[in-house]
């Protein structure tokens, strides 16, 4: 998270937040309908526990911190190279995930994810999420780029899932995404998702030690909570 001097932005307006999350929202809806019109029902699906997912996390910020909403909605932009790195990396990893499953489905006919594995990706995917909307509840500052939020008087947050974890967001993260590929039915889709895991390691590296940097308090705080991602591993 980065120190700036730069003068703030006007704030965008609450219609263009909205409308940018409307669109967000309607892609994946059209993404998922084409795709279960040609009888790939993992779309139906996955888009089902997608929207409840959108909910809770809506709902959890709505009524503990409103303010979050709205940071997260702008759109991102990176103060620091490794973090617009990441972002990348991430997008072209997103993006191959929900490449790779339908063509999994459609052309490789791969072989089929049995309905029990499902049952457990769509446990991985919920429960990975009830740990980011944990995590939403608790941390007013849990922007989607990596920056001191200065004009926002930022501050270290030790309660809730803090408490086990430095960077509880990512680990739920890990959690839900494990259980992509088996709920959007295609094996195949673990390798863009290890990608995007792997990107989110290395990310969860450079912003603990940006922290540590720059963050009042964090070199406490990481002295109590050792571990970053996994208790009792990393």
């Amino acid at each position: 998270m980065n120190r700036t001097s730069a003068s703030p932005k006007a704030p965008e307006s609450d219609v263009r937040l909205a409308a940018r999350a409307i669109l967000r929202v309607t892609i994946l809806v059209a993404l998922c309908v084409l795709g279960g019109f040609y009888g790939y029902w993992y779309a139906w699906l996955f888009l089902g526990l997608t929207l409840v997912v959108l909910a809770v996390n809506v709902t959890v910020m709505r009524r503990r911190n409103p303010g979050l909403l709205r940071e997260r909605l702008k759109p991102d932009r990176p103060t620091k190279k490794w973090d617009r790195n990441f972002m990348i990396a991430g997008a072209i990893a997103s993006v191959a995930i929900f490449v790779v499953a339908p063509l999994d489905f459609f052309l490789i006919h791969g072989r089929t994810v049995p309905i029990p594995f499902v049952i457990v990706g769509s446990v991985l995917y919920l429960g990975g999420n009830a740990f980011i909307a944990w995590t939403m509840g608790e941390n007013p500052f849990l922007e989607r780029t990596v920056r001191i939020q200065e004009e926002r008087n930022q501050v270290v947050i030790t309660t809730g899932p803090y408490r086990l974890v430095r960077h509880p967001m990512y680990t739920g993260f890990l959690i839900a995404s494990m259980g992509w590929p088996l709920v959007l039915g295609s094996w195949w889709a673990f390798l863009p998702v290890l990608a995007l895991d792997v990107a989110f390691v290395v990310r969860t590296y450079y912003e603990d030690r940006t922290l540590h940097d720059e963050l009042a308090g964090y070199r406490n705080y990481a002295q109590n909570t050792r571990y970053r991602l996994v208790p009792g591993v990393w």
